[in-house]
């Protein structure tokens, strides 16, 4: 067809650019490209795409990975209920921390809109979106980290961060990964993300991982830590038993 054609010519443009983009380009209208996703399982677009770069993540060699990362408009479509109920539960769950780093991503923007409730807090964020959504809950301190600003993600990141966090303490990190593996640990597409988390994790007692079930059998990427520096996961009720039981 048109569009796998395209797909197969020019996958980069088929993950990032808009709808629109890919429509004209394939010649095809946009409803066709909607059908062609949902054609193989997919409830859309972004689902696609994001399936798309789990595929290619096991071709691709290692340093090639961040060009196939799905966007952050796309991972906010996807899940977001399961998102939501994680997000909540996770919340529920802040009893005796004083202080906590608020990892990027779409599922932990949703658990800092769940943070109106808790008592104050000191949160460390390197996602603006998330410092942002913060505003409105006054009680809580938040630190923004010295860095370089990424606007793809609207996150922060650079050599500066780690000089950063080896001065300072928090009691939770609240971590998302792009996937888990319970021999190969937690990664993500991104080596300089990668990079960051294992800085915040050498500077929290505890680490709390926030993942929608179809974050676990994905390939990995670029390792963030193993699964024994991690003291819980919080996911969905789609997770596989055996996985659970493990």
């Amino acid at each position: 067809s048109r569009i796998g054609s395209y797909l197969v010519a020019d996958p980069d443009s088929f993950m990032h650019a808009p709808l629109r983009t890919i429509a004209a380009g394939a010649g095809v209208s946009e409803p066709s490209i909607v059908r062609y996703c949902k054609h193989y399982g997919c409830k859309g677009v972004p689902e696609f795409r994001i399936e798309l770069a789990k595929a290619l993540a096991r071709e691709l060699p290692e340093f090639r990975l961040n060009l196939i990362a799905p966007s952050v408009s796309d991972r906010e479509q996807v899940n977001v209920n399961k998102k939501r109920s994680i997000a909540r539960y996770a919340a529920g769950l802040i009893e005796r921390e004083r202080s906590i780093i608020i990892d990027s991503g779409s599922t932990l923007r949703t658990f800092a809109t769940q943070l109106g409730e808790t008592r104050g807090l000191s949160i460390l964020t390197a996602d603006l979106e998330i410092v942002n959504l913060l505003r409105q809950y006054k009680q809580h301190e938040v630190i923004v980290p010295a860095g370089t600003v990424r606007y793809d993600t609207m996150t922060i990141g650079g050599r500066f961060l780690e000089r950063f966090l080896s001065e300072l303490h928090f009691d939770t990190f609240f971590l998302g990964a792009d996937a888990i593996d319970l021999r190969m640990g937690l990664s993500t597409f991104n080596e300089e993300e990668a990079q960051k988390n294992a800085t915040m994790i050498r500077a929290s007692d505890r680490v709390v991982v926030l993942a929608d079930s179809s974050k676990f059998g994905t390939p990995s990427l670029h390792r963030i830590c193993d699964i024994r520096n991690v003291h819980m996961i919080i996911t969905d009720t789609d997770v596989d038993a055996a996985l659970v039981q493990q």
